[in-house]
This record gives structure tokens, sequence and C-alpha cells, in this order.
């Protein structure tokens, strides 16, 4: 990323297009290997690992690398604006699947819920319940903080699906930063006072 970063400027958008495309393929290898639970057991059972193999730093790594290049296809101003229509939908699809997915392992995770996953040892990492929480953080974060950075227009078009998700983030009592990239995004881009319409009436009349 630091050699991408120092060499941006001088990347054109078709370059950085395909940059992203292997990125995205990296991304979705790791993926799907970390997802095979069975798999990655059996490969542990039969020896080829002291331990059940994952690449789970490898995902995340790529993850992050890939948002990277699009936030940057879609939030610089300086390029031709077309590049922002090349990444948009997929970016954003990316984003709020990423979270979601994220807001309910939280939510299993507080109820104690394991990951369910054929062919898992108890005994083994594969059966631990969301252990990749921790390593998302960083990207919950990073996304939040970049979606915080879209114009008016372009978040008000994404509030539908991002409002909820940012609640459910800000519920995230094990993971305090991103607690905060949540509230911090709700603070700076609210306004205080909200028009009758955008209200609702309480549900319940509670005395």
């Amino acid at each position: 990323e630091t050699v991408i970063a120092t060499n941006y400027l001088e990347l054109t958008t078709a370059q950085l297009q395909r940059l992203a495309g292997a990125l995205e393929r990296c991304f979705v290898f790791a993926h799907e290997f970390n997802s095979h639970i069975a798999l990655r057991v059996y490969l542990w059972k039969a020896g080829f690992m002291s331990q059940v193999p994952n690449l789970l730093r490898q995902e995340m790594t790529g993850l992050l690398a890939l948002l990277r290049v699009r936030f940057w296809l879609l939030l610089d101003a300086h390029r031709d604006r077309s590049s922002a229509a090349l990444v948009r939908e997929e970016l954003f699809s990316l984003c709020f699947d990423v979270l979601d997915s994220f807001a309910t392992a939280c939510d299993a995770n507080a109820a104690g819920v394991p990951r369910a996953h054929a062919g898992a040892d108890a005994n083994t990492d594969a059966a631990a319940p969301h252990a990749e929480l921790p390593a998302l953080v960083p990207i919950i974060v990073f996304i939040v903080e970049r979606l915080a950075q879209l114009d008016c227009d372009e978040l008000a078009a994404q509030w539908p699906r991002l409002f909820p998700l940012l609640l459910a983030l800000c519920a995230a009592d094990d993971f305090p930063a991103v607690r905060r990239a949540a509230a911090a995004l709700l603070r700076e881009r609210l306004q205080p006072i909200l028009p009758r319409a955008a209200l609702r009436a309480p549900s319940v009349m509670r005395l």
C-alpha cells in the first residue's frame, strides 16, 4: 500500500482499476478458503499443518487495500469523475456487506452463539466464535471514516442503508474504536434538528 500511495498520482484510472481487480481476486480467494472450514480442518488432521490453516491476514490485507483503491477513485475530485461511476455500485455493495456481516457477528458473539460450520472440531480455532472480529476492526473503522467523507448528495443516497448499520455499530460494546467511528459520523454529518416529517410516533406509550 505504501508503494501504491507513493506513486498514486502517476497511476492512471485504468491502471488503478486493474489493480483493484487483482486485489479483489486475492481477497475473494482468501475469503473462500477461510470460509471452507471442513477443508481447513481436513488439511490440519491430514498433517499438512500443525494447526488449522487460514488466510485471515491475506483476506484482511486484501480487503483493506481493495477498499482503499476504490475509495481513492470515488473521492478523488482531481480525477475524471467517470472513475467514480466505475466503482460506486461495487464499492458501496462491498462496504455494506462488510458492515452488515460485522454487526451480525457482533450480535451473535454477544449472545454467545458460536459459528456453525460442518466439519469444525470443537478444539480448533475454526470453531472459535467469530474469531475474525478483532481483525476486522481496522477495516470497519476505515469504511466508516471514508463514508464520512462523502459529499451530501452521495451520503443522502446511501443513508437508508447506512443509518441502521451505524446504530448497530454503536452497540458493538466489545469494540470501542468501531463505536467511536460510528458516533463521529453521526455527530459530524447530521444536523441537530430534524424536520417533523422525519420523525415517527413512539411505538409504545410508557408511564
